[in-house]
């Protein structure tokens, strides 16, 4: 049997988190959790996920970029693929671009909340598999 990934899901919405988390393991992924940015990286830390799905807007509204740019400077979890998942798009008119950002945003991908169960699973798939080659 295939080695399960592992995936960590970082937002204060908890709501949010035990949806994508039902999504998640109904397609064979193990789900740890964490509900702040600090919380987040201890486990990313402890943890050592395949991929770190990450909110902007946390305690701080910019929490999760500072969490982003923590994750990529710890080598243990350097190259973890993050996704970053956002409403800011909808309540701004900022929009974010791994291509444009990325200096300051080290993220791999931004997606939209709510996020579509399909999008998620099909983006977590392509992310693990291209750090895993």
């Amino acid at each position: 049997m295939p080695e399960t990934k592992k995936v960590l899901l970082v937002d204060d919405d908890v709501d949010l988190v035990e949806a994508n988390k039902i999504v998640l393991e109904a397609n064979g992924y193990t789900v740890v959790t964490a509900y702040n940015g600090e919380d987040g990286l201890n486990t990313a830390l402890k943890e050592t996920p395949d991929i770190i799905i990450l909110d902007v807007s946390m305690e701080k509204k910019d929490e999760g970029f500072y969490v982003s740019q923590r994750i990529r400077s710890r080598p243990e979890i350097a190259k973890t693929p993050i996704l970053m998942i956002t409403a800011i798009h909808k309540c701004t008119k900022l929009k974010f671009s791994p291509q444009t950002d990325g200096e300051y945003l080290p993220v791999n991908e931004f997606l939209d909340k709510p996020v579509d169960p399909s999008t998620l699973i099909s983006l977590v798939e392509k992310w693990i598999k291209a750090s895993q080659n």
